[in-house]
């Protein structure tokens, strides 16, 4: 069979793909306890034992395993999440003989690991250092309330690539982490990410600092979808490089090059980028961090981070996590009520101004509070949105910005269109590793349900154009093609994650010879003013020779309102 016939065959087949069929039922909870009474004493017994939608708790204790998923859907977690003594005092810790947590790539967004130290991961199957801390495979997972530090993406072999120290290859929901002192170390042409590497989901109220990568993108490479609201500060050999998604109200400051090949609104960084709202003013750490040369200050691939509390000074009051209480200090951050001024201020305590603050805290309980020159007001006035203790036009002027904003509607459909200039559809063609781009022209209707929490495309009518054929398949050619049967868009399941970010996704037979073939498609929606911003993947589950697979980064707008 030539290789034409094989891409015709599998496009062909990719349009005509049926959506599987899941049930949901309820799942036990599995306990885990290194030196205490419990169903189990290591994590991976644990989840070995687990099926889907199982919840695994585990006790504090130190759990010197390397664990894998294996492609179920349970939530793992520490006792209290949310707790820093708890995250701090449960710890996966790898022992550099295999990445710390691995995920199969199957997983969903119901997929959950929450509230460990993750440390001491790294590389040791391939001869390329891909990954450190986890290792996702594309998985979908959920990552948040972590501390991923002090994980290394090293080479076996060399020269070879050092990619993603922290996370490498998760496209799922990565928010509430610290991620510090990790590092992406391979030839020095072939190292990057060393926080995050190719992360493709929503990024979010992430601390992403003193981490280090050989040539560039210390703090986070080639991660293309939301970036909100993370502070990314003293990474070595750049901040946030690479990454094509929307990046706004976020901190990055001191990483060497802040941002390179990327693009923020509303963001604080010190080297001047440009950017609609965008600040270049010291954003007054409570604590900086620090390298530590390891006595030997020549020498700085021995170096470590010690971490710092990236809390915003504020005269009105900052949260003390050491102390558990709030504080006040004699200057007051720039980058407070400083955000884009249509982010919803989420749990940002009185007084708020308003406005959602820059950085990892902002939009939540602890955000720093809103100064105006003198005390803070001891009883809340009607009317007075932003906190200054009187009513006047600033409280005007905020609650205008947000004038007909409805957050509550419910089963809303609206249509969008696309706007080619900005929207992109690009075939990876077969192992012959062709990427050719087409231009997407048309609409579509999205329908939002908030009290289910659900969401669905409800048509597409939206086509691909100003492609090529690949250089030697001069017959095949997706120029006019349904970018909707591509991605099979109305027939995904749609979780709406936060009020501007949907998460869709479907999973498809391919070949009924091999059950184990799926096409895996996921698309993340993302809302700002009357615009969409469109990711997403179509890939199979396992290598199939000469398969196509197709990657999305679209912005649509309104063309009618609900």
């Amino acid at each position: 069979m030539t290789g034409s016939t094989n891409l015709t065959k599998f496009l062909a087949m990719s349009m005509s793909m049926l959506c599987m069929v899941c049930t949901v039922a309820a799942g036990k909870t599995i306990y885990v306890d290194d030196d205490g009474p419990a169903d189990f004493n290591s994590i991976q017994a644990a989840i070995d034992d687990a099926n889907d939608v199982d919840e695994v708790i585990v006790s504090p204790g130190v759990y010197n395993e390397n664990i894998n998923f294996g492609g179920k859907n349970i939530v793992l977690r520490s006792t209290n999440p949310d707790s820093p003594k708890v995250v701090a005092n449960t710890v996966i810790d790898g022992g550099f003989k295999g990445h710390t947590v691995t995920f199969a790539g199957t997983e969903t967004p119901d997929c959950i690991l929450s509230g460990f130290t993750i440390t001491r991961g790294r590389n040791t199957y391939w001869c390329d250092g891909l990954g450190g801390g986890i290792f996702g495979n594309g998985t979908f997972s959920t990552i948040e309330h972590n501390l991923i530090y002090n994980n290394k993406a090293l080479p076996v072999c060399g020269p070879a690539d050092g990619l993603g120290g922290g996370i490498y290859n998760c496209d799922g929901l990565i928010q509430d982490n610290m991620i510090f002192g990790n590092v992406a170390r391979g030839d020095e042409f072939l190292s990057a990410g060393g926080g995050l590497y190719g992360c493709d989901g929503t990024i979010r109220n992430n601390v992403i600092a003193g981490n280090s990568a050989w040539l560039r993108g210390g703090g986070l490479f080639k991660c293309n979808g939301e970036i909100i609201n993370c502070t990314v500060c003293y990474n070595r050999n750049g901040g946030i490089d690479m990454c094509s998604g929307p990046i706004r109200n976020c901190i990055l400051w001191a990483n060497v090059d802040d941002l390179r090949d990327a693009n923020a609104v509303f963001s604080c960084i010190e080297d001047n980028d440009v950017g609609q709202g965008n600040i270049h003013h010291d954003p007054c750490f409570v604590d900086t961090g620090y390298w530590d040369p390891h006595e030997t200050p020549g020498d700085p691939y021995d170096d470590f981070w010690i971490n710092g509390d990236y809390h915003l000074k504020s005269q009105a009051g900052r949260w003390d996590e050491k102390e558990g209480r709030w504080t006040k200090d004699d200057v007051t951050s720039p980058c407070i009520d400083a955000g884009d001024p249509l982010s919803p201020i989420g749990e940002e305590p009185f007084p708020n101004g308003g406005r959602i603050n820059m950085g990892a805290y902002g939009g939540t309980a602890q955000a720093s509070k809103s100064y105006f020159g003198k005390p803070i007001c001891e009883t809340i006035i009607a009317g007075d949105i932003n906190g200054d203790c009187k009513v006047d036009f600033a409280d005007l002027a905020l609650m205008a910005a947000h004038w007909l904003q409805d957050r509550s509607r419910r089963g809303a459909t609206t249509t969008y269109k696309f706007l080619p200039d900005q929207s992109t559809m690009i075939w990876h063609v077969g192992r012959a590793g062709w990427s050719i781009p087409h231009s997407i022209e048309g609409q579509f209707q999205l329908t939002v349900d908030f009290d289910a929490g659900v969401a669905r495309f409800e048509q597409v009518s939206a086509v691909l154009t100003n492609g090529q054929p690949p250089p030697t398949h001069p017959d095949v050619n997706l120029n006019g093609k349904s970018l909707g049967d591509l991605f099979l868009m109305c027939q995904l399941v749609g979780t709406i994650v936060s009020d501007t970010a949907v998460h869709f996704e479907g999973h498809f037979d391919f070949d009924e010879s091999d059950e184990s073939l799926e096409r895996i498609v996921v698309v993340e929606v993302s809302f700002r003013d009357n615009s969409v911003y469109l990711t997403g993947t179509s890939k199979f589950s396992k290598v199939v020779p000469d398969a196509s697979a197709y990657s999305l980064d679209a912005v649509a707008v309104v063309v009618t309102e609900p």
